[in-house]
């Protein structure tokens, strides 16, 4: 009877001992211990800086109101910000390019620190933050975050996730499957990031999903997306189980489940799709290439199609739902020279669009391409190539 028992103690204790290895357990990583995809000689460390600004006004001549600029860049060139999220009217942060970089300010705008990660171009598409935690996701393997909104950093590397998915070998993630994130976006302690993988013009679409508030995170094989998708765009979290996405396809799909399957809800093959907002599971825009402005009040039943009555080639970047009664967009070229305003708001119930964004002070020079938007205690910021803009719609 000993014997038996020993025996069985035995087996149960092999059985978990081989369990636990084979688990694998994804950890973030200070940022001094990892290396950037692009570094080739493993010593990549975090560059710090810090910058003073001298924020500047000026009257908005659309609407009458004081214009704050809060971040100025003299010289764009490679060096530019795509995405801007404030926790408080102190507390920013914006992510860009060349070389992976973030800078964030404590103090409204004043002083900003300057933490670059890579010494190539690649370059941060979005970022996210609640109280003083920040992510931030682009053409990296990494997701980065900071607990103390800024001070330190460190990083999950998605390629084991990558790996595992593909079931392939690590080696060849770097080579070919090298993933770029697009957007990353919570609700609650839900988050969703979205991107692509594979350095192909077929690359395949990428969907992550934390559901403890980014400690951990998984890659979602949702099923119903068509077969030539290539990369999600942009994610609207509605709730725990109700997503949206949009992809360079042009196509929008629905999730009522979590993000596990998707149900096709809009699909226009003339212009990829770059953002998309809902303020509730059944009201909703999307927007992208080509003027493309549509809205939905049933949940991507039915869409109406919005006419600009602007340049029939116009990048729409970024919308952003200010009530239930009125959105704001942000407006790129698409052929190179913005022959039209930066900034426009959009009436939902008459579906009349005007400009808010103008000036007359020579002195601020606008060199627009704007693709950071982000509405928080009735302040609206933008940010385009060059500037911050911290304005009152």
């Amino acid at each position: 009877m000993k014997k038996t028992t020993f025996l069985f103690i035995f087996l149960v204790l092999i059985l978990f001992t081989s369990c636990a290895e084979n688990k694998q357990v994804i950890t973030y990583l200070p940022i001094q211990e990892t290396t950037d995809t692009y570094d080739l000689d493993g010593n990549e460390m975090m560059v710090i800086k810090n910058i003073k600004m001298s924020p500047k006004k000026f009257i908005n001549t659309a609407t009458n109101d004081t214009v704050s600029i809060l971040h100025h860049l003299d010289e764009t060139g490679f060096h530019f910000y795509n995405a801007v999220a404030f926790s408080d009217e102190k507390k920013g942060v914006i992510v860009g390019g060349a070389g992976l970089r973030i800078r964030t300010t404590k103090d409204g705008g004043l002083h900003w620190q300057e933490n670059k990660f890579s010494k190539f171009a690649n370059t941060f598409y979005s970022v996210a933050v609640k109280d003083d935690t920040i992510f931030t996701v682009g053409n990296s393997k990494n997701i980065y975050r900071s607990t103390n909104f800024g001070k330190q950093w460190e990083a999950f590397n998605t390629d084991v996730l990558l790996n595992k998915h593909l079931n392939t070998k690590e080696t060849k993630i770097i080579k070919k499957y090298y993933p770029r994130y697009y957007k990353i976006k919570f609700y609650k302690h839900t988050g969703i990031i979205v991107g692509d993988y594979e350095k192909t013009k077929k690359a395949k679409p990428i969907l992550l999903k934390t559901s403890d508030a980014g400690k951990t995170w998984q890659i979602l094989k949702p099923t119903g997306l068509l077969a030539f998708e290539t990369g999600i765009s942009d994610v609207a979290v509605v709730s725990e189980k109700v997503l949206y996405i949009v992809t360079l396809k042009g196509n929008c799909y629905k999730s009522i489940d979590g993000g596990n399957t998707w149900d096709l809800r809009y699909k226009n093959i003339q212009a990829p799709l770059n953002t998309i907002q809902f303020i509730n599971e059944n009201e909703g825009f999307i927007a992208g290439m080509n003027s493309t402005l549509i809205y939905t009040d049933d949940g991507g039943k039915k869409w109406i199609s919005i006419p600009l009555q602007l340049s029939k080639h116009l990048n729409l970047t970024n919308i952003q739902f200010l009530n239930n009664k009125e959105a704001v967009f942000t407006v790129a070229s698409q052929n190179g020279g913005l022959k039209a305003d930066l900034l426009y708001q959009v009436d939902i119930k008459t579906k009349t669009i005007k400009s808010i964004f103008d000036k007359k002070d020579t002195t601020v020079l606008l060199k627009a391409e704007p693709y950071g938007l982000f509405f928080l205690n009735n302040k609206l910021y933008v940010l385009d190539r060059n500037n911050l803009y911290k304005m009152r719609p």
